[in-house]
């Protein structure tokens, strides 16, 4: 297998990239035919001499593509349809990237969550290169739809308005769109995501195997299309498998208006009852915590451990720095833009995707060495 494989050249593009390039060129030139088992991940790996996480995100986009289908217990195999897929697919531009945010530039949304459309947008970059118009769209009605063409694309994070005809419409015109993030997706478009209960377990459980068992929640408990925020529908998972008792004392609502975290940690305080350990739903709300905590005297992590979400760039340099979730932003841009660049001319749309997080063990939580990834 990597004899067939040419992933020496490709410039700055994801090495997974090219391996997964490499195979759809080796069925294209019928070197693999539909039915044939590719190598293990890891076997892959140390042939290519690379990480086993790389062969696996290469066999994850193949899978998306459709050009390679896993069999439970057996591996890795060319899809029957291989060949029609690699040549319906790829070679396409993107002249115009419509980024719908609901609002007319990044500068107007808020600092909380302006941290995830730049990752998203260097994750776009990354795949398109600078070969791309970029404009902001506050809405998707006609107007704004207005004069996109096949060779034009829409990455829709979130909107003040949508038409959902106006998009069915546009997409049977031949203008390709893709969600990113779930909570504003575009209803018929494939949507590029990543597991939040996943991800919100990894820092829960990463807690309660550092030995915490009295573990409070700062965050979001609600959600606007379900009774329970995935991060707090794990937090309460995670500690009812490990034998744990949820004690609401312990639990604090707090959404991202700034001061909102200091408060709530400011009442746990006041209970006089310390919980060891805290799940907090984002860094931002976690650095307010721990600015609560050390206003009181309570020392983190000697006293009270930390886990957060999201992996901001200030959770690094934060003192203690914070243990976190590592969400994969820059790699769902990156996905997103690998989507439209290979979207069929004359097959299927792409399959939707979600991916993993990764969680990232530093001071906050009081351990030198993480333990593995779930």
């Amino acid at each position: 297998m990597p004899s067939l494989l040419n992933v020496s050249e490709g410039g700055e593009r994801p090495l997974y990239d090219r391996i997964a390039d490499a195979v759809c060129e080796a069925v294209a030139e019928g070197r693999f035919a539909p039915g044939d088992k590719l190598p293990t991940e890891t076997a892959l790996a140390t042939d290519l001499k690379i990480n086993r996480l790389t062969v696996s995100r290469a066999y994850e986009h193949l899978r998306t593509r459709g050009v390679v289908r896993q069999r439970r217990g057996s591996g890795s195999y060319v899809s029957p349809d291989a060949l029609r897929r690699v040549r319906s697919s790829g070679g396409r531009t993107v002249e115009t990237l419509a980024f719908a945010l609901g609002e007319s530039s990044p500068s107007r949304c808020p600092r909380e969550y302006l941290f995830i459309i730049t990752d998203l947008l260097e994750g776009i970059q990354d795949t398109l290169g600078g070969h791309y118009r970029l404009t902001f769209l506050e809405s998707l009605t006609p107007a704004t739809l207005a004069g996109l063409t096949k060779q034009d694309a829409i990455v829709s994070l979130n909107y003040r308005e949508v038409d959902h005809a106006a998009v069915a419409g546009a997409m049977r015109d031949g203008v390709r769109m893709v969600s990113v993030w779930e909570d504003a997706p575009l209803r018929g478009a494939p949507c590029v995501d990543y597991d939040r209960h996943q991800s919100a377990a990894l820092a829960v459980r990463h807690l309660v195997e550092c030995g915490s068992k009295r573990i409070g929640f700062v965050g979001a408990k609600g959600h606007p299309r379900m009774a329970l925020s995935p991060k707090f529908a794990a937090y309460t998972g995670v500690l009812q498998e490990a034998g744990l008792d949820v004690h609401a004392r312990y639990v604090r609502p707090a959404s991202v208006q700034p001061g909102k975290a200091y408060a709530a940690a400011r009442d746990i305080l006041q209970s006089g009852d310390l919980p060891e350990a805290i799940f907090v739903d984002t860094d931002y709300k976690a650095m307010e915590v721990v600015c609560a905590l050390n206003d009181a005297g309570v020392r983190v992590p000697g006293q009270v451990r930390i886990a957060a979400y999201d992996n901001v760039p200030e959770s690094a340099t934060f003192a203690p720095a914070l243990t976190t979730v590592a969400v994969p932003r820059r790699e769902i841009g990156r996905r997103a833009a690998r989507m439209l660049l290979e979207w069929p001319e004359d097959a299927d749309q792409p399959q939707s995707v979600l991916l993993k997080s990764a969680l990232i063990v530093r001071d906050s939580s009081g351990v030198a060495r993480p333990p593995q990834n779930r």
